[in-house]
């Protein structure tokens, strides 16, 4: 699990490097991913609190379909092909 996260941070980072512009591209970096963390931090309080009130059916469900929105979400990131990185 841990492997899969890092795999998925390595391929955002590229994603992210090349979708914001070259003057504030550090900052935006930053704040993307540590929001992400933030989220990886909160998560499994979330899921654990949600799983003993309602069930873990109920919490998995939850889960998956925030994880579903994002993935969904994808399809509206610029395309880059062909831009230069310092746009």
């Amino acid at each position: 699990m841990t492997t899969d996260a890092k795999q998925s941070l390595t391929v955002f980072a590229a994603v992210t490097a090349e979708i914001y512009p070259t003057s504030i591209r550090a900052v935006a970096q930053g704040f993307t991913f540590n929001v992400g963390r933030l989220g990886s931090a909160v998560a499994p309080f979330l899921v654990g609190s949600l799983a003993q009130s309602q069930g873990f059916g109920v919490a998995f469900s939850m889960l998956a379909g925030a994880l579903l929105v994002g993935a969904a979400t994808w399809i509206w990131l610029p395309e880059t092909r062909g831009r230069g990185v310092a746009a």
